[in-house]
C-alpha cells in the first residue's frame, strides 16, 4: 500500500467520529449563516427607518425607549429577519431539490 493511499483510507471505527465532525461543523456554519442573515436584515430594516441601534456579534441593542416606537416600525424591524431566513431557506431546500434531481 503506498502512501497516498494509506493517507486517505479509514479504519471503520473512524467513520463515525469524521461524520460527526462534519455535521458539527455543517450545522455550526449553517446558524451562523441564519443567523447573520437574521441580523443583517434586521440592522438594514432598522438602519432605513433611522432608528440607532448596535450591531454586536449575539445581540442587536436598540437605542430607543419603548414610548419612542410605532407599530410599523417594530413589525418591520422585527418581521424583516424572519422573513429573509424564510428566503434562505426556501433558496436553499430549491437548490437541494434541483441537485438531488440531476
Amino acid at each position: 500500500m503506498s502512501v497516498e493511499s494509506a493517507a486517505f483510507s479509514t479504519s471503520p471505527s473512524a467513520k463515525p467520529t469524521i461524520t460527526a465532525l462534519n455535521s458539527t461543523v455543517i450545522y455550526v456554519l449553517a446558524y451562523l449563516l441564519t443567523q447573520g442573515v437574521y441580523q443583517a436584515a434586521t440592522v438594514r430594516m432598522a438602519a432605513r427607518l433611522s432608528i440607532p441601534g448596535i450591531w454586536r456579534v449575539s445581540s442587536i441593542r436598540f437605542q430607543m425607549a419603548d414610548p419612542e416606537w410605532w407599530r410599523t416600525a417594530v413589525l418591520a424591524v422585527y418581521g424583516v429577519g424572519p422573513a429573509a431566513c424564510m428566503l434562505v431557506g426556501l433558496a436553499a431546500a430549491l437548490w437541494f431539490w434541483k441537485r438531488a434531481r440531476l
